[in-house]
C-alpha cells in the first residue's frame, strides 16, 4: 500500500503544477476574469458592478507560506464564485484593493 502511495506522488505533484499553471486572472475597467481547471476549464467573467463581497482567506498552510486566497462573491452565482488562489498575501491584498477601486469606479460611471 505504501508503494502505491509512492507511485502516485509524482502524478499528484504533476497535477498540482498543472492546476497552478492553468489558473489565470485579469482585471479590466469593467470586469474581472478568472479561469482555472486542468481537465475541465472554468471561466468566470464578473462585471465589476455585480461584485458584492471581496474577502481574503488563508488556510494554515497558506499562512505558513505567506499565501492567501481572494474570494469574489456575486449574487445568484449558481456555479460557485470565482477565487484566486495561492497569491502572496501582500499581492492578494493589493488585488482586493484594485478590484474594489475598479468596482467603485464602475458604479460611479453607471450612475
Amino acid at each position: 500500500n505504501v508503494l502505491w502511495g509512492l507511485l502516485l506522488l509524482p502524478a499528484l505533484y504533476g497535477l498540482a503544477v498543472l492546476r497552478y499553471r492553468n489558473h489565470t486572472f485579469s482585471l479590466t475597467e469593467d470586469a474581472i476574469f478568472v479561469r482555472y481547471g486542468v481537465f475541465q476549464h472554468r471561466t468566470w467573467v464578473v462585471p465589476l458592478n455585480r461584485v458584492q463581497t471581496l474577502s481574503l482567506t488563508a488556510t494554515l498552510f497558506q499562512r505558513r507560506l505567506g499565501l492567501a486566497t481572494l474570494n469574489i462573491d456575486t449574487a445568484g452565482a449558481s456555479a460557485g464564485n470565482p477565487t484566486i488562489i495561492d497569491l502572496p498575501a501582500a499581492e492578494a491584498a493589493a488585488w482586493r484593493d484594485q478590484v474594489y477601486a475598479a468596482f467603485q469606479s464602475a458604479n460611479r460611471n453607471s450612475s
